[in-house]
């Protein structure tokens, strides 16, 4: 479809309404042309477009949960049925509203939403889609807490997870992704990532590859936790203090004090200790606060 002569048509009649609509449908016209004659008829022989379904979706009533579950799978059928230049944009727009309403949605219809935006990621561009990830989460560390939970499901709540990460390619992006498994026991037993040393090397290897200037303190730190978490202790002992030194001063206010407990012992530059004394001081002495040392 046209979008110029789409409009050209509809603005011929000179009607001020016709031309209120075409206003309101000029950035589906431009950008998702095919949402106009894309329709999806449900089991009730309803048919709606998909025009119709995004601007549902956005509009979807929190306080309707059936309802607004039928709106993400409109959303969801129409999505499959677009030619795939168009996927992308539609797959954005559903990856934010599931991050959204997924507390409201039943297990069914976040499964089937998680496990089509999984498949559309390598397309859309995966560093949009770290968003999900709670979504996710939340999906696998419930169904893997099912007593009845079969051994074929395990593999394939699993699956997920490995498409979700494999779907990260720079290094920033899949050492976010390494340190978000991290963050739940049971997810980080599915994903079994191998001995902690090599985990550990693995991290390090990414977070050197990223550029110096785009480091965060949120992964320099997290790496760190999970070396605690993993009881790492000689990596500890060997890496920790070059870490900490590449952190500026205000970025170690980041840290906490069972951090403290563990980084204490392995390092040695007066600075960073300082600054540890003053993390540790701001959770266990409150009437001593004072501002990490440079």
């Amino acid at each position: 479809m046209d979008a110029t002569e789409l409009a050209w048509r509809l603005a011929l009649p000179c009607d001020a309404d016709t031309h209120h609509l075409l206003h309101a449908l000029a950035p589906l016209v431009r950008a998702l042309p095919n949402t106009l004659r894309t329709y999806r008829t449900d089991d009730e022989q309803k048919t709606v477009s998909g025009a119709h379904v995004l601007p549902a979706l956005v509009c979807g009533d929190r306080g309707e949960p059936a309802r607004l579950a039928d709106c993400h799978l409109d959303a969801l059928d129409v999505l499959r049925h677009l030619p795939e230049a168009e996927r992308p944009l539609v797959a954005d727009v559903l990856a934010r509203h599931l991050v959204q309403d997924a507390d409201l949605l039943p297990a069914w219809v976040t499964r089937d939403l998680l496990v089509e935006l999984i498949r559309n990621a390598p397309v859309s561009g995966a560093h949009r889609w770290a968003g999900l990830w709670p979504v996710l989460e939340t999906y696998v560390s419930h169904e893997m807490g099912r007593a009845d939970l079969t051994d074929k499901e395990v593999k394939v709540l699993v699956g997920h997870l490995r498409r979700y990460a494999r779907s990260f390619t720079r290094s920033q992006d899949r050492l976010s992704q390494l340190l978000r498994e991290a963050g739940s026991s049971r997810v980080w037993a599915a994903v079994d990532h191998g001995s902690g040393r090599e985990v550990l090397e693995e991290a390090r290897g990414l977070l050197h590859d990223i550029p110096a200037g785009e480091r965060t303190p949120e992964a320099v730190i997290g790496l760190l936790r999970l070396a605690r978490e993993l009881g790492e202790g000689d990596w500890l002992t060997e890496h920790a203090e070059p870490l900490l030194l590449g952190l500026a001063p205000n970025e170690l206010w980041r840290l906490r004090a069972t951090d403290v407990d563990a980084l204490m012992p392995v390092v040695r530059d007066a600075g960073l200790l300082s600054a540890l004394q003053a993390v540790e001081a701001i959770w266990r002495r409150p009437q001593a606060r004072t501002t990490p040392s440079p």
